[in-house]
């Protein structure tokens, strides 16, 4: 039996999501904190501090307030999650593009508003640190997969930012049309 590729790709971020074992408070004898219940010696409390700071360190848990979302009307920033992090987004563009029929039919259809619209559900993870997966998928059974990686971040020396994007799109539910 072979398996579905969205399925095959949703049961990985599920996996990917799961509890990571090192984010998990050890246990402790209460007679003695610096020995673990496993018999094991806990580690020196500057590892486990140096450890912390590094995990701190993250500039991806940083605020930018320049790029407040993941797209600037319908245009995709370099912002990303950080590590194990995850989003979920509802999105909706009009099905009407303003410059389709006269400026009359445009105004009798409310500059868009009256007509249908494309509602889509997407769900970003952090896979990695700079790098995230998402997965959008439309009302029109159209579904999305991207993967984002920065290259090389934006700082004092280098006023740019440079990420890649890969993705992958199809319709009726990823079976047909692909792009």
């Amino acid at each position: 039996m072979t398996a579905n590729l969205p399925t095959t790709f949703l049961a990985l971020a599920l996996f990917a999501g799961a509890a990571h074992p090192s984010t998990a408070a050890p246990l402790s004898d209460p007679k003695d904190p610096a020995k673990k219940t496993d018999g094991a010696v806990a580690a020196p409390a500057t590892a486990v501090a140096a450890a912390k700071a590094e995990q701190d360190d993250d500039p991806d848990l940083d605020v930018n307030r320049a790029q407040p979302d993941f797209t600037i009307v319908g245009l995709p920033t370099t912002l990303r999650l950080p590590r194990h992090k995850s989003a979920f987004r509802i999105t909706h563009r009009f099905g009407r593009p303003l410059g389709e029929g006269s400026f009359g039919s445009l105004a009798e259809d409310f500059f868009g508003f009256d007509s249908g619209a494309v509602i889509g559900f997407e769900y970003r993870y952090g896979l990695f640190r700079a790098t995230q997966l998402a997965v959008h998928r439309t009302n029109n059974r159209t579904i999305q997969f991207m993967l984002q990686r920065e290259i090389k971040a934006q700082d004092e020396s280098f006023p740019l930012s440079i990420n890649v994007f890969g993705s992958a799109e199809g319709t009726n539910n990823f079976r047909d049309s692909y792009s």
